[in-house]
């Protein structure tokens, strides 16, 4: 029994809080000074959730012709309206409700709840102090491979900007704070990412690297988090291969560099994972670990709705594991010595009571956990589903597929996803073979397998329950468990016998960095389907276009610029403040400048779909080329006659 368990047993009240009359005030020990601290918090937190309760129901009392008015201090009164204004009680009630009751069993079990945070506060200081001994013990390719990612990542951080990353800055982020939260009319706007992004700018400006810092800074912290994480589920020879896969992956590189909320889910992804493994880990801090759930599972459903995904995954796993009391893996570099003994396998005439005695045992972090995660992920979509309500669930890439064509449509979303995902070196056969390999050698028990198969399981199933097939990028989540199932299956491999399984490591990651680096310093565009490459140029053809309008003020300007270079034209030229429209009916006086790809005439550009000016050309002079760069060709035609 630890200290603040023998202080919590011994007294009815928090210890040393009186003193004898006339006595001087003893000072307490630092676990009393841990509890009172703790007791305080947990006070606070009541008493902040009752005035949340109490505030929330208030404002649903409050009439619609007293609400509207107050539109004007976000943006216009008109977006104030009776629909809106019903969804916004409907949520004030679900607060004062959730706030009331978290607040209601939070005070019922205030010493409970001071004495487990007490607990975290000083097993998190202990996990603190370990922490130089772990990081030096890391080694120094682990360190090699960290830097070679910060280095990959860190040249794509002032490429030109990309359509998504410059639709969400032009249309969400760049707006007041609210309005860039509640427009989520579609699940293109990623709700932690337009958030960070906006704060950013804030902060640092509307340079490329500025808006793209934080999931830059994610998306380098999450090579440190899947060594960890790596390391704990195969061991460091498998972890070190996966980890210099991950450093040099073309797809994590790009969407490290790329401000749009995938790099954010995938990090979300690993630490709800690897927190959960942990539940079953003798030696581990069960309340550090419930603490990394409840938060990665909350910033990941703020980052994108595919953090369900990893819900039902994780939740299956642990479910099945529990009942089963499945044993712990035993992979390469980790041996059984080094595990906690393993329970037997429960019969399954006793699994129900086995799972109900796990539940039980947790139910109040559980039910706290809960609530938490509700409030977090609440507050971030309340403001979306008051000001649109259920419209982003009408998103195009929602729409139902038929029946017939469910197959077809999954295959072919699978097949681009695996594709993205072995973009570079190695290449994808090698990843296949890696795959089949670990499928077959990596040494693993029951709870190991189902762990492998639950992510991928559960995307599939949500697909065809959704009747859904997602775009290849999504499948960015699945990436850090392909490439250590890959890793496990070379290192297995290459390593018969035990004393061979570092060696194999090193030699392996060693050929994945270097062969990765080459792969990208060859290749500028590291991802490389046409809606990448296209905006590769935007900044160069804008600045090249600024130019030549300062040259030539005497007409108005107006340029084409086709799909996907429109957002991104926007863009530069709201930044460089150059006066040009852009898209729209060109007018007889003028000047009309044009961008191309490489390859395709003004002709193409201008019966696009996006464009739809069949007839322009007819009523212009002919277009002469400007100037060429990398990927696009800008073109210019004089006033029409």
């Amino acid at each position: 029994m630890s200290q603040v368990d023998r202080d919590l047993g011994n007294c009815d009240t928090f210890p040393h809080t009186r003193a004898a009359p006339g006595a001087a005030f003893p000072f307490p020990p630092r676990a009393d000074r841990l509890v009172l601290s703790a007791a305080r918090i947990v006070a606070i937190v009541a008493v902040a959730l009752i005035t949340a309760a109490v505030a929330c129901a208030l404002l649903a009392a409050v009439p619609f012709d007293v609400i509207r008015p107050l539109g004007g201090a976000i943006r216009r009164v008109e977006d104030v309206t009776a629909e809106r204004h019903a969804r916004m009680i409907q949520v004030c009630l679900a607060y004062a409700t959730g706030c009331g009751l978290s607040a209601v069993l939070l005070w019922r079990r205030r010493k409970e709840a001071a004495h487990w945070i007490a607990e975290a506060a000083q097993e998190f200081a202990a996990a603190v102090g370990r922490l130089p001994a772990t990081l030096g013990s890391w080694g120094i390719l682990v360190w090699v491979l960290f830097a070679l990612g910060l280095g990959l990542r860190g040249m794509h951080l002032n490429d030109s900007m990309a359509y998504d990353e410059s639709y969400t800055f032009n249309n969400l982020a760049r707006q007041s704070l609210i309005v860039g939260i509640a427009d989520y009319n579609s699940t293109n706007n990623h709700l932690l990412n337009t958030l960070l992004m906006h704060f950013s700018w804030r902060v640092f400006g509307d340079a490329e690297w500025a808006l793209r810092l934080p999931v830059f800074v994610v998306g380098t912290l999450l090579l440190p988090l899947l060594w960890i994480w790596g390391s704990r589920w195969a061991g460091r020879p498998t972890a070190i291969v996966a980890l210099a896969l991950a450093a040099v992956s073309p797809l994590l590189t790009t969407y490290s560099a790329d401000a749009r909320g995938y790099i954010l889910v995938t990090a979300a992804v690993l630490a709800l994972d690897d927190a959960a493994s942990r539940l079953f880990e003798s030696g581990a801090s069960k309340r550090l670990a419930w603490l990394q759930i409840v938060l990665a599972a909350s910033f990941g459903l703020c980052a994108m709705p595919i953090m369900l995904y990893a819900l039902v995954s994780v939740a299956g796993w642990v479910t099945v594991r529990t009942l089963f009391r499945l044993d712990r893996p035993v992979a390469p570099g980790v041996y059984r010595g080094d595990l906690e003994p393993s329970p037997s396998r429960g019969k399954p005439s006793v699994a129900a009571s086995v799972f109900g005695n796990a539940l039980m045992t947790h139910r109040w972090p559980l039910i706290a956990g809960g609530l938490t995660f509700c409030l977090i992920v609440g507050t971030m979509y309340a403001p979306a589903y008051i000001f649109r309500g259920g419209s982003a669930m009408r998103d195009k890439i929602l729409e139902p597929i038929s029946l017939a064509n469910q197959l077809a449509a999954q295959w072919s979303s699978l097949r681009g996803g695996w594709e993205w995902c072995t973009a570079g070196f190695p290449p994808g056969w090698a990843w296949m073979t890696g795959v089949i390999l670990g499928v077959l050698f990596f040494r693993s028990t029951g709870a190991d397998r189902i762990r492998w198969l639950a992510l991928p399981v559960s995307m599939l199933l949500l697909h065809l329950l959704g009747q859904v097939a997602p775009p290849p990028r999504v499948y960015i989540i699945l990436l850090p468990f392909a490439a250590l199932l890959a890793s496990a299956g070379w290192v297995a491999t290459l390593s018969r016998r035990k004393q061979h399984v570092a060696l194999a490591g090193v030699i392996l990651a060693c050929i994945v960095a270097i062969g990765g680096t080459v792969y990208a310093a060859t290749h500028p565009v590291l991802i490389f389907p046409a809606e990448r490459t296209s905006f590769v140029s935007t900044r160069e053809s804008m600045l090249e276009l600024k130019s030549q309008i300062a040259a030539d003020s005497s007409h108005p300007h107006r340029l084409i610029a086709p799909l996907p270079c429109d957002l991104p034209s926007i863009y530069y030229r709201d930044r460089e403040h150059i006066p040009v429209e852009i898209n729209g009916t060109p007018k007889p006086d003028d000047v009309l400048w044009l961008l191309a790809r490489h390859g395709e005439s003004p002709s193409q550009v201008l019966t696009s779909p996006l464009i739809n000016l069949p007839n322009e050309e007819a009523h212009r002079p002919p277009f002469e080329k400007v100037a060429t760069f990398r990927t696009l060709v800008l073109y210019r035609s004089p006033p029409g006659r």
